[in-house]
């Protein structure tokens, strides 16, 4: 990886194999785990916020929030499921009624999309017999690097990220969406034009406590919020697994038997596996018919 900096922003180029998802943000440093030399995904420019670091974009969230009042729009948080966690001693519902406080007009679970997206994969891999997860970009982009020959088994399924805020824009035509989460690579998804108008902006987590932060808002002491949006399923997404888990629930409730379609997942933490499993795949000698490829070993949650 190449990282060189310029005053106060830096930009940082990201090799094939870190996902960028080894990005860990502190105070005054930017730590980069696993890059391997390989392709560069991505280039990513990263400046001060606040007490950390966010990275750059059009569409500034603070100018969303102030033109909610102004224009008289819905301003929703789209929060992904890893969220939960995230902003110790505050508890989940806290964190609900701390976006609230920051002027959101209402807080959406992505795994609402991801049990969307679920219900979609489950259609399509029975129809094709052979299929990749498409929610993680980043396994997304290495699949289009690396394997372009593969690219026709990826799920044409939009990520829950977008699936969300379709959905949300659908029953508000008045809603303007922001994500939340904690993966770097949904910013690159945005800035490439993938979002379909359905995300006008994407913020870290980082850069969520800095907005906590500036407004004064001590999560801790809120009363906390209800949010129950999708199911356990659906929340699963974020973890290694829960993709395959969320299918299988999927197949199941649409009535489809093992008789009638045998489920085979191959789930991939990491892009070493993924690798691996896209390799079988392309030479007929991989023992399953569904790839759940997730670029951050661990899933989303690391």
């Amino acid at each position: 990886g190449l990282f060189t900096g310029c005053g106060n922003q830096f930009k940082v180029l990201v090799d094939e194999g870190s996902g960028f998802f080894g990005l860990g943000i502190l105070v005054d440093t930017i730590l980069l785990e696993g890059l391997v030399a390989e392709e560069v995904v991505a280039v990513l420019v990263i400046e001060r916020i606040g007490p950390g670091f966010g990275i750059h974009e059009v569409g500034a969230p603070v100018q969303l929030l102030q033109g909610s009042t102004r224009w008289g729009y819905h301003l929703y948080a789209a929060v992904a499921p890893s969220i939960a966690g995230q902003f110790e001693p505050a508890s989940y519902g806290q964190v609900i009624a701390g976006l609230k406080a920051l002027g959101f007009y209402g807080v959406t679970e992505v795994a609402l999309g991801a049990d969307i997206v679920a219900s979609h994969e489950a259609e399509e891999l029975k129809a094709k017999g052979l299929l990749t997860s498409s929610c993680c970009p980043s396994f997304v982009s290495y699949v289009i690097r690396n394997h372009p020959t593969m690219q026709s088994i990826v799920s044409n399924a939009p990520s829950p990220m977008l699936t969300v805020g379709r959905y949300i824009k659908e029953h508000d035509h008045r809603a303007r969406v922001i994500f939340i989460g904690p993966c770097i690579a949904k910013k690159k998804e945005f800035q490439l034009g993938r979002a379909m108008k359905a995300i006008d902006c994407v913020l870290t987590y980082e850069e969520l406590y800095a907005l906590f932060d500036a407004k004064g808002i001590d999560l801790a002491s809120l009363e906390p919020d209800d949010l129950n949006d999708a199911s356990p399923f659906g929340r699963g997404f974020a973890y290694s697994g829960g993709v395959t888990a969320a299918i299988a629930q999927a197949l199941k409730e649409k009535g489809i038997t093992d008789e009638e379609f045998q489920f085979k997942a191959v789930p991939c933490s990491g892009i070493d596996e993924c690798k691996r499993a896209l390799m079988k795949a392309k030479a007929g000698t991989l023992e399953g018919n569904f790839i759940e490829g997730m670029a951050c070993s661990g899933g989303c949650v690391n």
